[in-house]
């Protein structure tokens, strides 16, 4: 359980929201647990809530809270402040922006879990995040070792569609308020301002990644050798936003897998609703960027064969009916033959992306090594500390063939 003895500030917070909902303080009994049942992220920790006062239903809560690590916490900080003004900012404000079109929220993009309470004192590495548990409403994620199957992945882009399209109708509508969206400068800029040692460490990446091709593929490693030379002015192109004007949306941005969870009918396997968590690094940018995110690292090289332009189309229909209800015309705003041309001009980005991830989402996580000393392997600048999954056979196993089929198909698809 992420401990959280270090955070002074989390009862005061704590009390602020259950004076809000009614509670009293000092009545009340507030039982603290493991907000999940795997190990805490590389950034931050979750802290489950139980609060219970006679008279009244139990409430549930989910705290996310910085880790007690030093390197953690100072290295998460930035993403704490991003995360904080998505859920006190952004969210409410694409929501009451289709609320005043008229959208119901079934019918529109609501798909976030209630937040509470958010704040940050970056100054003083202060966060937290007080939130719905959705597991109290039956929501539960996808097993991350597994591919991702056809409904799911219909579901998340039919959503994507919609979130994209409110981005779409503000910049016609309300041009004040789109400057706003505007402002989420991807955070990666920053860091590759900061200095070469992330593009350093990504290139020792690529070398990993190429190693898993055949003898044979020396045109699909050339690819890779080629935006490997390169590999600083790509990223950098692929995330600033004026590259893909008129066209860049405020995304998701870390849309992969585990930030999706689920809820089901009453056969259990068919998806029926889906929310977004993790709103840490919400990006304006190309619309291409969530979606090769979420199908180069969620599904496999099989999938993307039987059923790629099939969930694209998925993607773009509900963005139009959508963008068409908040009074848009897709047909001008978002043609098909730009939304083909921003994947040709990012889609290399799910390779940076793949390469960071997939080590993460292959290996099993009592295999996965200790967060706090790779953390200050990164703080120190040791690159070598971040080859996750490197000893263990089921994680190597596992990323080799997904690393490869990701290769390929970028290849393929002229992305890459």
């Amino acid at each position: 359980m992420c401990n959280i003895d270090h955070l002074p500030y989390f009862r005061a917070q704590l009390d602020q929201v259950l004076q809000r909902e009614g509670f009293t303080p000092e009545l009340c009994s507030v039982d603290t647990g493991a907000g999940s049942a795997l190990s805490d992220g590389f950034m931050s920790g979750m802290v489950r809530v139980r609060v219970r006062e006679e008279g009244r239903p139990e409430l549930v809560l989910l705290c996310k809270v910085p880790l007690e690590n030093a390197a953690r916490r100072a290295q998460a900080i930035g993403l704490f402040e991003r995360e904080v003004r998505a859920y006190n900012e952004l969210l409410p404000m694409l929501g009451e922006f289709q609320r005043e079109r008229g959208v119901r929220e079934e019918d529109g993009f609501f798909n976030v879990p209630r937040c509470f309470g958010a704040f940050c004192v970056p100054e003083r590495l202060e966060a937290m995040l007080i939130l719905e548990d959705l597991r109290e409403r039956g929501f539960r994620m996808w097993n991350k070792y597994e591919p991702v199957d056809l409904k799911h992945t219909q579901l998340v882009m039919g959503y994507l569609g919609k979130l994209h399209a409110v981005s779409f109708a503000l910049r016609e509508q309300k041009p004040e308020v789109f400057r706003e969206l505007a402002s989420y400068k991807d955070s990666m800029l920053t860091v590759l301002e900061e200095g070469d040692f992330f593009v350093n460490m990504l290139r020792s990446m690529c070398d990993r990644a190429v190693g898993t091709l055949e003898v044979h593929e020396e045109f699909y490693r050339e690819k890779v050798l080629d935006l490997q030379a390169n590999l600083k002015e790509e990223i950098k192109r692929c995330v600033s936003a004026e590259f893909a004007e008129p066209y860049a949306v405020v995304g998701h941005g870390d849309c992969w897998i585990n930030n999706c969870m689920f809820t089901y009918e009453s056969d259990d396997s068919t998806p029926k609703d889906l929310n977004f968590v993790d709103w840490q690094i919400c990006r304006y940018g190309s619309p291409a960027i969530d979606l090769v995110y979420f199908l180069f690292l969620g599904t496999d090289d099989q999938f993307r064969s039987e059923h790629y332009s099939n969930v694209i189309d998925v993607y773009y229909r509900s963005l139009c009916d959508h963008l068409t209800k908040l009074g848009g015309d897709p047909a001008k705003q978002f043609p098909r033959a730009e939304l083909n041309r921003q994947l040709k001009a990012f889609g290399k980005f799910a390779f940076v992306m793949a390469i960071l991830i997939l080590p993460v989402i292959c290996t099993p996580s009592e295999d996965l090594p200790d967060l706090d000393k790779t953390a200050e392997g990164v703080e120190k600048q040791d690159g070598g500390s971040y080859h996750i999954g490197a000893n263990s056979e089921v994680g190597e196993s596992r990323y080799r063939k997904r690393i490869s089929g990701v290769i390929r198909d970028l290849v393929r698809f002229g992305y890459l």
